[in-house]
């Protein structure tokens, strides 16, 4: 490390190289992703000297709104689509038999039947263990509770401190997303792909609309596992950030291992929640690895909109808007043949 400049107000900073000759010299500005936690700024004045106040000094931005506003309407489509567009009927293979019955005279008349032969449609209906409502309520309580669980456990421990707000408005959104986007992808697919449930001859027979017999011709994918999955590979994935498993520091983490196992319970929740459709005649297992497929992608790309990636050296940090768009302004201003982009490559 240099000898600390004049330029660098920032009394506590410990990673201070030449400061601040350009920004990229100044460890603690490139570090420094919101004022807020900074172990080093009082008031961002370590990247006064630099022109980069505003890539520290807040998180918020405007685009957040065009998030939000689209969540809004990706859940209004999953609605629409629900209930407006009839699934596709597949085709279901018959037999016709000829069968001996008795009338009431004792007479015995033979008759033609026709037989539905797909076996996958004659399950029995039986109550299911955990209902859409029960199992939103549950997700929502186990995300819950590991967000304040960061807070009050993690956060004391973080070498680099983050913002609380900051923090539980970032993870409310990638779920917020993550969610929003699966129910818009499976509400697409039910209908297009039109497969039976197991027990959708029971569905069919108390149906008193027909809205209600299409319920059982909407079985791929599960939106039960899809929803499991989209939430919780989030929160899984929100911990092993937060734990800095995969950070590259360098260091290796003390208790990898054990951190990758707390991280991934509320995975295994998922899985058990989509288990438990294929036990209530709801699903087949393809359907189930269909909605878990898809709900990991959708909390995979969900979580990296609003967190830095695994590997990052400061994974445990939620990402900010408004310095992202700081420091792409500032790189622009530079040029491409400055000397601060030419060190950095």
């Amino acid at each position: 490390m240099g000898e600390k400049s004049e330029c660098c107000k920032c009394s506590g900073c410990q990673n201070y190289k030449e400061c601040c000759a350009v920004y990229e010299g100044c460890e603690c500005c490139v570090r420094c992703d919101q004022c807020e936690g900074c172990e080093c700024c009082g008031c961002c004045e370590c990247c006064e000297c630099c022109g980069r106040k505003n890539r520290c000094c807040g998180w918020w931005s405007m685009f957040f709104v065009i998030d939000y506003v689209t969540c809004v309407v990706l859940l209004i489509v999953a609605v629409a689509l629900k209930y407006l567009w009839e699934p596709y009927r597949m085709y279901v293979p018959t037999v016709n038999i000829t069968v001996a019955e008795v009338d009431s005279t004792g007479a015995v008349h033979n008759v033609e039947k026709t037989i539905d032969i797909a076996q996958d449609r004659m399950y029995p209906a039986v109550p299911e263990a955990l209902p859409t409502v029960v199992a939103g309520v549950v997700f929502g309580v186990v995300a819950v509770v590991v967000w304040a669980a960061a807070q009050l456990v993690l956060l004391p421990l973080s070498r680099r401190k983050w913002s609380v707000v900051h923090d539980l408005h970032n993870c409310a959104l990638g779920m917020a997303e993550s969610v929003s986007l699966l129910l818009c992808v499976v509400d697409i697919l039910k209908p297009f792909a039109g497969r039976y449930r197991p027990r959708y001859l029971q569905i069919a027979a108390e149906a008193e609309t027909s809205e209600d017999e299409w319920e059982g011709r909407v079985s791929y994918p599960s939106g039960h596992s899809g929803t499991a999955f989209s939430a919780m590979f989030f929160t899984t994935l929100y911990l092993l950030g937060k734990l800095r498993v995969f950070s590259r520091s360098g260091v290796l983490v003390v208790g990898s291992f054990l951190r990758v196992i707390l991280a991934m319970l509320p995975t295994f929740g998922a899985f058990l929640c989509a288990i438990t459709r294929t036990r209530d005649y709801m699903h087949n297992f393809s359907d189930i690895n269909a909605g878990a497929i898809i709900g990991m992608l959708c909390a995979t790309a969900a979580y990296h909109t609003v967190y830095p990636t695994l590997t990052s050296l400061d994974s445990q940090m939620p990402r900010s808007r408004a310095a992202d768009s700081s420091e792409a302004a500032h790189k622009k201003d530079e040029g491409d043949g400055s000397p601060a982009l030419q060190s950095l490559v």
